[in-house]
């Protein structure tokens, strides 16, 4: 029996992108896309779905009118450059022997001590990518945080890090701080302790009820 296609919306300012979703993504979902929220919905709707199980939305996104395609190809060219330089960061990392495989491996150590104490880890990386970051995630990791990075290079790059760290440590802290207190015992079980509540506060309303019905019978019959 084929499985029922979960819908769908798809957000994105390209309309490339747009077709691509569509051509790989429809055997398996029902596809709304368009340029904005309202029109992935309003096609999403126009295919027989009241509402969508997700909406997957593009995290750069124009402010304004949408661009232009000779801007479209100039943004294609720009990020072409930084494919080309993340591939010449990704074989000097290679070289020095710096892997993501000793990373995750230092994750696997703390999942064997936290047989013994449930703690949490999240990692701190400056050089992951999103692929790093969802082979971190589906490992176990509650968070990936970004080290800071310098919004201009100047001349001494090491002084232009510590001024980073310096900058945003405030914000570095608080994501800390958020991550810790989400991977908490009440944030890990809150479906299960929500769940048992309302069936307890359910439980002792019925029995409150029957006993009120109880109490009328009787008066009732009396």
């Amino acid at each position: 029996m084929r499985k029922k296609k979960l819908p769908i919306c798809f957000v994105d300012d390209d309309e490339r992108e747009i077709r691509r979703f569509r051509e790989n993504m429809g055997k398996w979902f029902t596809i709304g896309a368009g340029h904005s929220v309202h029109d992935a919905l309003a096609d999403v709707r126009a295919k027989g779905t009241r509402w969508p199980s997700l909406f997957l939305l593009d995290i750069y996104f124009p402010t304004g009118p949408l661009n232009t395609k000779g801007e479209l190809a100039d943004l294609a060219e720009a990020r072409k450059a930084v494919l080309l330089s993340q591939a010449r960061l990704n074989g000097l990392l290679g070289k020095l022997g710096q892997t993501t495989d000793a990373g995750l491996g230092n994750a696997t150590q703390v999942r064997k001590l936290r047989a013994l104490r449930r703690t949490p880890y999240a990692f701190l990386s400056r050089k992951a990518t999103v692929e790093n970051v969802s082979t971190a995630l589906n490992g176990g990791a509650i968070a990936v945080l970004k080290k800071p990075d310098p919004t201009q290079l100047g001349v001494d790059i090491e002084r232009d890090y510590d001024m980073a760290m310096a900058d945003t440590s405030t914000s570095l802290a608080s994501q800390i701080r958020t991550a810790i207190s989400e991977s908490g015992w009440w944030w890990s079980h809150r479906e299960a302790v929500a769940a048992f509540v309302l069936g307890l506060v359910a439980g002792v309303l019925s029995n409150f009820l029957f006993a009120l019905l109880v109490r009328a019978v009787c008066k009732g019959g009396s």
